[in-house]
């Protein structure tokens, strides 16, 4: 991972959706059963309701990093690395996390309503309906809007640029064939965005208008989902990730069914988990070496 900046970026919003489910999952489903509205705990919706702003603006930014940088690696590798590398892939880890947080800060937090068991800017919906007059956020509503066509508009980009080189390179009896491990990572991104487009649309569309409440409740759901399933598409699709995954575990059930009574130093199941990625790595590294002596 030390070497791959889509990888950074995919811990660095895995770390921004776990901190969400405590709030799109938990406490949303605390509020709803409970019947709370903003009247009656002021301080924790207020104050969890800008945090959830926060790490909703962060996140779905981080994901239009994410988009842009996949299509640079299949497009122009080259430029890809140069662009999200060393310090200034640190920088735009940056760009995210400050946004967001001068969104949290400067704007309208969204504010539970446990009369439609989802989140407002209009502390009183269900009592008074503004619909974006008073209680709205233009921030919100631009962001959630640029996250939806911006994405798009990267995809269907993308997406021409490469039948372009597809049929260029296939006319000069060339073949470009991106390799399967792209193909599923650009897969994973594709699906993570789209989860996030659906919220944004909902989200957006229920400030102005009067919509059903079951839309409102896909729209929370979509929230919810948009956190929750990126550990399912990383498990079924990336197969480095599933790896690990399954080493850790068998690291784990092999400590347990040995049963040292304490007797195990301390990072032996991290040793035992790294072994085989250790062993991975270093034959990859002799391949590369073997390959580069015979260039």
């Amino acid at each position: 991972m030390e070497n791959n900046a889509c990888y950074k970026l995919l811990f660095f919003i895995g770390i921004l959706v776990m901190l969400a489910l405590f709030i799109s999952a938990l406490e949303t489903g605390i509020l709803g059963i409970i019947g709370a509205v903003y009247c009656d705990y002021p301080f924790l919706i207020y104050t969890t309701g800008a945090f959830g702003m926060f790490l909703w603006i962060a996140e779905t930014s981080a994901e239009v990093l994410l988009a842009f940088n996949r299509c640079m690696e299949l497009l122009r590798p080259q430029l890809a690395h140069a662009i999200f590398s060393g310090n200034k892939l640190r920088c735009l880890f940056a760009l995210p996390i400050c946004y967001g947080f001068a969104v949290a800060m400067f704007t309208k937090p969204l504010l539970f309503s446990g009369i439609y068991l989802s989140w407002f800017f209009n502390p009183y919906v269900g009592y008074t309906d503004d619909f974006g007059q008073i209680y709205s956020n233009t921030m919100h509503t631009v962001h959630d809007s640029f996250v939806i066509f911006g994405l798009s508009t990267i995809y269907i980009i993308f997406s021409a640029i490469l039948c372009w080189q597809t049929y260029t390179m296939s006319s000069s009896h060339q073949t470009y064939q991106p390799s399967w491990t792209q193909k599923m990572t650009f897969l994973q991104v594709i699906i993570i965005s789209l989860v996030n487009s659906i919220a944004c649309v909902i989200y957006v569309s229920m400030q102005f208008v009067r919509i059903s409440k079951i839309y409102i409740i896909v729209g929370t759901y979509a929230w919810l989902f948009s956190s929750g399933c990126p550990p399912l598409v990383y498990l079924l699709l990336n197969k480095r990730i599933r790896n690990d995954c399954a080493n850790f575990g068998r690291a784990i059930f092999h400590f347990l069914r040995n049963d040292h009574n304490n007797s195990v130093p301390n990072g032996q199941i991290a040793m035992a988990w790294m072994a085989p990625n250790y062993a991975g790595n270093n034959a990859n590294n002799r391949n590369n070496n073997n390959n580069n002596v015979q260039q």
